[in-house]
C-alpha cells in the first residue's frame, strides 16, 4: 500500500531524525504534523514541505505534557479526517554519572524520552484503534540494547523504549495497528554534535565500560545481533512503513 494521502504526527520534528523523517514522508505524499518545542525550527521544516508540494501542520508542543499531544492528535483528525502514523522520536541526552548526576536532569531525560513516548502513543492510539488501522514508530537506539559509562539516564531511557515497543506490539497485535521499533546507531545530527561540543571529543568522550561496550562498537554489535536473529529464523516484526 502506498503512503499517498496518509497523515502522520512526528515528534522532535525540528531537527535530526525527526526532520529527515518529515521530509521523506512528505515526499511520499504523507501529510505531516510537526511537533516540537522550537516553533521556528518547525516552521522552517513546514516551509520546505510546502515548497516541495506537501502539506504540513506546525504544532509547537512539549511531549512531557500529555495535554499537548492529546490536543495535537485531535487537531490532526479535525483537519485531515484521520491519523495513520505516529513517529515517537523526541529525545534529550544527558552526560552524567550515578555518583554526581543531577536528579532534575535525570527527570528531564525520563520525562522526555520515556513519558514523552507514552504520552504520544496514548494520544494517538485511540484514533488508530477506532479506525482499525495505524502504524506507531518508536525511535529508540542501539543504546537500548547495550550499557556504557557516561550517559546512564539516556541509556536507561532507551532500554525503556525497547520494552515499551515490545509491550505495545503485543497489546495491539490483533487490532490492525502496527508497531515498528527503530534502533539507530550514531547518526550525524545536532543531537550527537552537542556531545562533541560539550567535551571536545567524539561521542562526548564516553569511556569504555571495561567490557568493550563503548559507543564505537554499538552499531556493529547491534548489526551482528540482528544478523544472528535472521539466521535463526527469528520473526522480525519491524516491517516496512504503512497501514
Amino acid at each position: 500500500m502506498g503512503l499517498e494521502g496518509l497523515t502522520a504526527i512526528i515528534t522532535g520534528a525540528g531537527s535530526g531524525i525527526g526532520k529527515a523523517t518529515a521530509a521523506i514522508l512528505a515526499g511520499a505524499g504523507v501529510r505531516v504534523a510537526l511537533v516540537g518545542r522550537r516553533a521556528d525550527r518547525l516552521a522552517a521544516v513546514a516551509d520546505w514541505v510546502a515548497a516541495s508540494g506537501g502539506e504540513a501542520l506546525v504544532e509547537p508542543g512539549d511531549v512531557r505534557e500529555y495535554g499537548d499531544l492529546e490536543q495535537i492528535a485531535q487537531r490532526v483528525v479535525e483537519r485531515w479526517g484521520r491519523l495513520d502514523i505516529l513517529v515517537a522520536n523526541a529525545a534529550v541526552i544527558e552526560q552524567s554519572s550515578f555518583s554526581e548526576g543531577d536528579p532534575a536532569r535525570w527527570r528531564q531525560v525520563v520525562d522526555t524520552n520515556v513519558m514523552g513516548a507514552f504520552n504520544s502513543i496514548r494520544a494517538a492510539l485511540p484514533q488508530m484503534l477506532s479506525a482499525g488501522r495505524g502504524h506507531i514508530v518508536i525511535v529508540a537506539s542501539v543504546s537500548g540494547r547495550e550499557t556504557y559509562v557516561g550517559e546512564p539516564a539516556y541509556v536507561s531511557s532507551k532500554h525503556a523504549l525497547v520494552a515499551i515497543a515490545e509491550c505495545l506490539r503485543k497489546e495491539v497485535a490483533k487490532t490492525g495497528t502496527r508497531v515498528t521499533l527503530v534502533e539507530p546507531g550514531v547518526v550525524d545530527t545536532e543531537f550527537v554534535n552537542l556531545d562533541f561540543a560539550a567535551t571536545g571529543e567524539p561521542w562526548g568522550g564516553v569511556p569504555s565500560s571495561g567490557g568493550g561496550c563503548d559507543r564505537h562498537s554499538l552499531r556493529a554489535r547491534a548489526t551482528t545481533r540482528g544478523q544472528r536473529q535472521r539466521d535463526r529464523g527469528a520473526p522480525d516484526w519491524r516491517g516496512a512503513l504503512g497501514v
